[in-house]
């Protein structure tokens, strides 16, 4: 019997601030014991998924390329050439590239992560801007591990449509990311196959790095029409505890109606006042 030998063509790291760091406390800040804890409590599939679009789906079949998922990784593994475990047992030009749509399983996804909010436009995660260009200001996906999601991902209708176009995909109703992986990057680091096609030693690794979103806090009470608001903004996590200063987190020395600790905001409470993200606590 042939046992089916695979390797690790490619793999994503997906992580979001908001599930692990603890209060003010960065995730990479804790110590081992404590990140590990977070670790176990983070799953990104509660989050968002991951879906191939166009032809993705069957160029994945037709080189028998399986995609593996933990809580913490999505990852592409392929099938070994039984006699060069280096090669592809089905060859990959260096031209093929992959597309997958990314859609919200969580409904409040954007109220706890830092980015607009996406009534229009969307993400774009590439690893070849060279071969698919999005204009100025668009950032390669992260090869790095602790770069943050910044405003370099995000995209216009337009552009988004032109992308689509490139590619020729449709993009699904509900679509809010695209991650565009092609075998040959736009740089080495960037390199899924070695220029020669063959498998890499050690496997590119790309980091997808949401970060939690901060907002105003607004604590309100209506029975003594009490109403007092941040001078900064706060961050939102699920764990641990943000610390308020009842006197020099606000202005005009506010006389609170109850007796510190005040909580910390549930994430479903926002709400926009133009630029401004609020998040409102009822005392």
């Amino acid at each position: 019997m042939t046992l089916l030998a695979y390797q690790t063509l490619f793999s994503i790291r997906i992580f979001h601030r908001f599930f692990l760091n603890l209060g003010t406390s960065r995730f990479e800040e804790l110590d081992e014991f404590t990140r590990q804890k977070q670790l176990d409590l983070y799953d990104w599939r509660d989050l968002i998924s991951w879906m191939p679009l166009g032809e993705t789906g069957r160029v994945l079949r037709g080189h028998q390329i399986v995609l593996k998922s933990t809580n913490t990784h999505l990852k592409a593994i392929i099938r070994q050439n039984p006699t060069e475990m280096q090669v592809p047992f089905i060859p990959l030009a260096q031209e093929t590239f992959f597309v997958f749509g990314m859609f919200y399983k969580d409904s409040f996804f954007e109220h706890y992560t830092e980015m607009p909010f996406l009534s229009e436009g969307g993400m774009v995660w590439c690893n070849n801007l060279v071969r698919f260009p999005l204009g100025n200001g668009q950032l390669p996906i992260a090869t790095n591990e602790y770069t943050d999601l910044n405003e370099g991902i995000f995209a216009d209708p337009s552009t988004i449509r032109n992308l689509c176009a490139q590619l020729r995909i449709v993009l699904p109703t509900g679509c809010k990311g695209l991650l565009v992986l092609t075998m040959e990057g736009q740089s080495g680091d960037f390199n899924i196959l070695n220029a020669n096609g063959t498998l890499k030693q050690h496997p590119t690794t790309f980091y997808l790095n949401f970060n939690n979103r901060s907002t105003y806090w607004r604590y309100l009470q209506a029975e003594t029409a009490f109403s007092a608001e941040t001078l900064a903004v706060k961050p939102l996590t699920r764990d641990g505890f943000v610390s308020i200063d009842l006197e020099s987190d606000f202005a005009g020395n506010p006389q609170w109606p109850v007796d510190p600790p005040v909580p910390n905001p549930d994430i479903r409470l926002l709400k926009w006042e133009g630029e401004k993200v609020v998040s409102e606590i009822y005392l």
